[in-house]
């Protein structure tokens, strides 16, 4: 079973200050034009290049939602029968890891109190043979957590 981290969260996590940059420089013109800011040479022709401006900066909100959707699609946790839990992140950064479930030593799930805003948590893994955790998973959905959490306990205790 496949399971997909929050939209939300990782919009949160990468597209909210483009999307804040992106705003900003959608009103300059009207920023500028307001408080009669003189400060800028004539070169820059702020009032003829209005429609470029807001160009760019719809383009760079719109870069930060589709950055913040590739990720959350190819960001994912499958789980299934043999025993194994895969572990894919990135976009042009991969990550794969995959983890036998006998293999697992400790295991919970982590909230901070945004995460529990949004109704998401942290999945943390250790395994045999390694010092410190090996999975941080970040952006679950409380309804998967528990899921995952039973999945794992079946798989580990009762199917040996």
């Amino acid at each position: 079973m496949r399971f997909y981290f929050s939209f939300l969260y990782e919009y949160l996590q990468i597209g909210l200050i483009p999307t804040i940059i992106g705003s900003f420089i959608f009103f300059i013109p009207e920023i500028l034009s307001i408080y009669k800011l003189q400060f800028l040479p004539d070169y820059f022709y702020i009032e003829e290049n209005q429609f470029y401006i807001r160009l760019v900066a719809v383009g760079v909100i719109l870069m930060a939602f589709i950055l913040s959707y590739l990720r959350y699609r190819f960001s994912y946790l499958d789980l299934n029968d043999a025993g194994y839990l895969y572990y894919r992140h990135g976009i042009i950064n991969v990550v794969k890891k995959e983890i036998p479930i006998q293999n697992i030593t400790d295991f919970k799930f982590t909230q901070n109190i945004i995460e529990k805003i949004l109704g998401v948590e942290t999945l943390i893994v250790n395994t045999s043979g390694t010092s410190s955790y090996e999975l941080f998973i970040s952006g679950v959905p409380s309804r998967d957590a528990q899921y995952i959490l039973e999945f794992i306990r079946k798989k580990k205790y009762y199917n040996k």
